[in-house]
């Protein structure tokens, strides 16, 4: 088969054909670079985010308030720190400090949540949540609440209090009486440390 002849028409077409060809090629390269100069970016970004918010045991900051002393504290079936009610809302609440448990630690004031108060800022986001819910299936729960019952069933299993607690009817739909005289770290200390830090401003 014959080749076709490039005349002299078809040859002004190629030649007008080739800046367009290298513009198009230009840009796409520029394209190309933009898109990967905003992926490192965003992938450095996203490591130092995540560098931020791991904790390393063994480097991450420590809050040293000194030993905490043993106390002793009766556990019950309190009628306090309901389920609902603006007083269960108000007793919950009271537990965390105005500043939500959150201090500023270093230099450059990174904020750090006490685990203890996190601890009982989670257990409220569960109650709350069950509350809404039992008012209808149509309400929304907190979306932090799969988070907090990982974190708080993580929390139980480091702690692994092996305390042994007596079952009442063991064979049937048993329960598990936890009531009684426990010995504790004094909590206490902690809510007044961090009062003393916030009247410093620290």
């Amino acid at each position: 088969m014959a080749r076709p002849r490039l005349t002299a028409c078809t040859s002004s077409v190629v030649s007008l054909a080739r800046p367009a060809v290298l513009i198009s090629a230009a840009t796409c390269s520029l394209l190309l670079l933009l898109l990967h100069a905003v992926w490192l970016k965003t992938q450095r970004t996203f490591r130092e985010a995540n560098a931020a918010i791991v904790i390393h045991e063994a480097i991450s900051p420590v809050w040293d308030i000194g030993p905490l002393s043993q106390v002793t504290m009766y556990f019950e079936a309190s009628a306090h720190y309901g389920l609902n009610g603006s007083d269960a809302d108000m007793e919950w609440a009271s537990l965390l400090p105005s500043n939500g448990g959150i201090l500023s630690v270093g230099s450059k004031r990174d904020p750090y949540m006490l685990s203890m108060f996190h601890q009982l800022a989670c257990l409220d986001i569960i109650r709350r949540s069950y509350v809404e819910r039992e008012r209808g299936p149509d309400r929304e729960i907190d979306t932090r609440v799969p988070a907090c019952l990982n974190y708080v069933r993580q929390t139980i299993l480091c702690r692994r209090d092996i305390r042994l607690e007596p079952v009442v009817n063991p064979g049937g739909p048993h329960t598990v009486q936890p009531w009684g005289l426990m010995t504790c770290k004094d909590w206490r200390r902690v809510y007044e440390a961090e009062a003393g830090l916030t009247l410093e401003g620290v």
